[in-house]
């Protein structure tokens, strides 16, 4: 069939049409995208998590976290004074060995000293501690077996020798001045000591054929000495010094003696249960001078007054 002019151009013009048309619909849609906002990113579904620093576990052990909780260390000692280690000073103050310690080691636990001195005996000292009503005992305390049985003691920070006074009137009415040596061993006689200290202990361990005479304090004890009332009085060696320093007569009416071989260590004491703070108090111990002599503490610790 015969193609028509006129109609070959229609289509010619018609199929150019339509590649116009595509690509103007083609730039109007590239447009259009372009032109549309950029969507936001969906949120991340992970749930969000704060950093917290990590908190050290306290590691310290509950009998000495209990001091530092409470903010208080607890020291039990005797009623009545025992200078130069515990006893009122000029300003009113506790002074003396006993307190400095007491205060020192408060001080490094970070909390404040307070003392208990409702006891009116070294054994009841002793007892209250093992009760619970002190977290330690600084009070010139001897370190006994018996006493062992009840709470943990600590190293010794001071080591006394025993000794006695003799009335000398009443002590030559036993021996002679050459035969003293073998008295002293096989003691009988009248012996005064503080009740419930560990002295009475000592004379029945030491001197069985000795008899005890407990008085209430030590000040009854010398003057009963003095009075001829016993034959001699028992106690550590810093006791008897104090007496020859203090006593203007003493050495007229008294004879000292000394027990070189007989030691009493002077240690502090915690509650059986209470093994941390012990073993803590013996490092503390560690870096205190424990050797030190009666006649050392006497010069450090105060003056020893006259007694009538």
């Amino acid at each position: 069939m015969p193609t028509h002019p006129a109609r070959t151009a229609l289509r010619r013009a018609g199929r150019v049409l339509s590649a116009v048309g595509f690509v103007i619909v083609v730039t109007l849609c590239a447009a259009t995208v372009s032109a549309a906002p950029t969507p936001k990113p969906l949120p991340d579904p992970t749930p969000v998590v704060c950093a917290v620093p990590a908190v050290a576990p306290d590691l310290r052990a509950p009998d000495i976290q209990a001091i530092l909780d409470r903010g208080e260390l607890i020291v039990a000692m005797t009623e009545g004074d025992q200078p130069p280690f515990y006893y009122a000073g000029p300003d009113g103050q506790l002074a003396g060995l006993d307190a400095t310690l007491a205060r020192d080691i408060a001080s490094r636990l970070g909390v404040k000293a307070s003392f208990n001195r409702s006891p009116k005996s070294f054994n009841e000292v002793v007892e209250l501690v093992a009760k619970g009503g002190a977290d330690v005992a600084i009070s010139k305390l001897s370190r006994t077996l018996a006493r062992a049985q009840m709470v943990r003691f600590t190293k010794p920070y001071v080591t006394f020798r025993h000794a006695m006074l003799f009335n000398r009137l009443r002590l030559a009415q036993h021996t002679s001045e050459e035969a003293l040596p073998k008295l002293l061993r096989g003691l009988k006689g009248k012996v005064g000591v503080i009740g419930q200290s560990s002295y009475e202990g000592f004379l029945g361990q030491y001197f069985p054929s000795a008899t005890a005479v407990p008085f209430k304090n030590w000040d009854e004890a010398v003057a009963a000495v003095f009075a001829g009332h016993v034959l001699a009085v028992y106690r550590d060696e810093l006791e008897i010094q104090k007496i020859n320093q203090s006593r203007k007569d003493a050495s007229l009416s008294l004879k000292p003696v000394i027990y070189k071989d007989m030691k009493d260590p002077i240690a502090m004491a915690v509650a059986w249960n209470r093994p941390h703070l012990a073993a803590w108090l013996d490092i503390y111990l560690d870096s205190f001078v424990t050797e030190q002599r009666a006649a050392d503490i006497l010069r450090t610790y105060g003056p020893t007054k006259e007694k009538p």
